[in-house]
Formats: structure tokens, C-alpha cells, sequence
């Protein structure tokens, strides 16, 4: 993305959040102005480009901090925190968690290691998470199970799941009642 794409989308998007007479509906909005936001091309975006999007935004006016979800895509813990630090240095303090997608098939167990380490961090940090469970994607759902366990463990980090996997019994399932 071109450094005046992002001011223009910037400066766009604090418009139509302020609902002045340019704003568009928000979906009309990320279609016409920048895809990154809806549909998950931000995932593709390397550290510069995410920080250029970010300061972008930030030059624009938009409070990040309460504004803005900042997509995480890794798989390493180490590349995961890496994302949610740079988010801090933006004061951005909700991200958009997936699990780690390379290996196909993970445990409950195996993934909750993955979770553990990179909750705990972003806790510390005043961050806090928005699991994602997008299994066409990622090819790693996360079950109920998972979920009510992380929950439990880190009830102030853990904010609440986007259900992306397309099934509609799924909806009720994710809701605050969810077991742990």
C-alpha cells in the first residue's frame, strides 16, 4: 500500500466515523477505499507496512487505542508478540487473535502452550485479545474447550471470540455462557 493510500484512507475513515456528511456505511467504505480492512488481506502485510498503515492512522487522528483492532498472523509466539508490540508502540490495545496455522491438526493441549505464552505477554503489556476462529482459513479451530480454558486462565485478556467459521449453530455456542 502506497504511504497516500493510507492518509487518504485515514483521513476517510475519521470522517465517516464521525458520520459527517462524506461517510459512507462502513462496508461500502472498506470495499471502496481499502480491503485491507475486511477482508483479511491484512494478514499478507509485512512489520513496515503494517507500520505505515498504522501511522497513517494515527497522523489521521483515529484513536487506536480504541479504534482499531490490530490483526495478529504467526505462527511462532516470537513472531505473534512481535505484532502485538508493535501494535503497543501505536497504543493499540486490542488485537485479533487466530491460532497458529502452519501445523494442520493441532491438540488442544499443543495449542493452549501456543495461547499461554503470548496472552500472558500481551496482558502485561495492558493489551488484550479477540480469539479468532476462522477455520477455513487457518485450518485450526478452536474448540469450545479451548476456548472456556483460555477464558478461565486469562478472564481479563481474553475479550470475547470472532466467529469466522460459517456455521450458524456455532453462533450461540461462543457466547459469554461458554463453558470453562
Amino acid at each position: 500500500m502506497r504511504a497516500h493510500d493510507t492518509v487518504r484512507a485515514g483521513r476517510q475513515r475519521r470522517s465517516s466515523a464521525a458520520g459527517g456528511p462524506r461517510a459512507l456505511p462502513a462496508r461500502r467504505w472498506v470495499r471502496e477505499r481499502d480491503d485491507l480492512w475486511n477482508d483479511g488481506r491484512g494478514a499478507s502485510l509485512g512489520a513496515a507496512s503494517r507500520e505505515r498503515m498504522l501511522a497513517a492512522l494515527r497522523t489521521a487522528g483515529i484513536d487506536l487505542g480504541r479504534e482499531v483492532v490490530v490483526g495478529v498472523a504467526a505462527s511462532s509466539v516470537e513472531d505473534a508478540l512481535a505484532q502485538a508490540r508493535q501494535a503497543a508502540t501505536f497504543s493499540c490495545r486490542t488485537l485479533l487473535l487466530p491460532p497458529p496455522f502452519y501445523f494442520k491438526g493441532a491438540t488442544d493441549e499443543g495449542l493452549l502452550r501456543w495461547f499461554a505464552p503470548v496472552l500472558e505477554r500481551i496482558a502485561a503489556d495492558g493489551q488484550r485479545a479477540i480469539l479468532y476462529h476462522i477455520p477455513s482459513v487457518t485450518e485450526v479451530p478452536l474448540s469450545l474447550a479451548l476456548i472456556g480454558r483460555l477464558k478461565k486462565r486469562f478472564p481479563a485478556t481474553v475479550q470475547g471470540v470472532k466467529d469466522s467459521s460459517g456455521e450458524w449453530g456455532m453462533h450461540g455456542r461462543f457466547s459469554p455462557s461458554t463453558p470453562s
